[in-house]
């Protein structure tokens, strides 16, 4: 019975820990208080570059998700990446390992001039702040006390393992 209860209290254990549905880039953003700390898969467009970093979006646009406002307490439908332990997350020799053949690929497409966004599959931990306060100013940038330049993400995902899953810059995955 005991051996019973702990086992079950294991498997509760990791179900909390892990959520390994598969989000988009505007469900992480809106449940973001409810799946903070966990595991998750998620399905996007990786944009950006080997000097500024890489961002998952919702879609190549560059504007909130469907029914979040357009000027203030807003946000992009996007979501920081972060390729290494950080952010209280510790990831594996392997994990890192990967990480980093990801971003020379990204890197090489890059220089080769071969087009980003790609749609990517990404699963890692989610970190949300608490209280994100951001705002879109009149040209467009994000600013708040999110994470990333000027503040202007509230969630990022700390990657365990990402995949390319089309190079096709026309999918929108809204």
């Amino acid at each position: 019975m005991i051996r019973a209860g702990i086992i079950s209290f294991c498997c509760m254990a990791a179900a909390f820990a892990s959520d390994m549905r598969q989000y988009s880039v505007c469900e992480v953003l809106n449940r973001s208080s409810e799946i903070n700390g966990r595991v998750v898969q998620v399905v996007g467009l990786i944009q950006g570059s080997p000097f500024h970093g890489y961002l998952m979006s919702q879609s190549q646009r560059d504007d909130p998700c469907p029914g979040w406002r357009e000027r203030f307490l807003t946000a992009p439908s996007s979501l920081r990446l972060i390729w290494r332990s950080s952010y209280g997350v510790t990831l594996t020799a392997n994990e890192e390992r990967g990480n980093q053949l990801l971003l020379e690929e990204l890197r090489r497409r890059y220089m080769n001039r071969q087009v980003l966004p790609s749609q990517v599959e990404v699963t890692g931990t989610v970190v949300s702040k608490a209280f994100p306060v951001i705002l879109r100013r009149s040209d467009g940038v994000y600013q708040g006390n999110g994470f990333g330049d000027f503040g202007g993400y509230p969630v990022l995902v700390v990657v365990k393992r990402a995949t390319i899953v089309s190079r096709d810059p026309g999918v929108d995955s809204r």
